[in-house]
This record gives C-alpha cells, sequence and structure tokens, in this order.
C-alpha cells in the first residue's frame, strides 16, 4: 500500500476515475498534513515552558559611575562638583 492509496482510503476515496473534487479533497489532506507537521514542534514549546528551570547563583554586579563635566574653565568648578 502506498501513500496515495493510503490517502484514498482516509479520504474515502475510491475508483481510478477520480473527479475534481476527490483530487481537491487529497490535496487539501496532503496540505494539511503538511502544515500540522511544520506547527507541531511550536506546540511542544508550551509544556517545555512550564518545566522548573535551574537557577543559577548570580554575583552581584559592580557599579560604576561615570562623570562627564563640560565646563568653561573646569578648574574653577570641580572642585564645587565634587
Amino acid at each position: 500500500m502506498d501513500f496515495c492509496s493510503a490517502v484514498r482510503d482516509i479520504l474515502g476515496i475510491t475508483g481510478k476515475g477520480e473527479s475534481a473534487m476527490q483530487t481537491v479533497k487529497m490535496i487539501n489532506f496532503i496540505l494539511m498534513c503538511l502544515f500540522f507537521a511544520c506547527y507541531m514542534y511550536q506546540f511542544l514549546y508550551i509544556p517545555v515552558s512550564w518545566l522548573p528551570r535551574k537557577r543559577r547563583a548570580r554575583e552581584a554586579p559592580l557599579h560604576r559611575f561615570a562623570v562627564l563635566i563640560a565646563a568653561r574653565n573646569e578648574e574653577t568648578v570641580i572642585g564645587n562638583l565634587l
């Protein structure tokens, strides 16, 4: 039994003289199987997101600051700012 005959059995298509509607049903079934196969992996992402994750110990972040002082006559102004 080949693929086409299996699809014909599933869709209830009988005989060798297929009508246009039966051909459309077969193409529709093949496209449905193709889309199902392409999107099935996305449905597997949902249960995976429910699984608990391993928590990593985080180190305390280093706090660094940068100060940019744009002034004219910086020598006289910088003492008052710091």
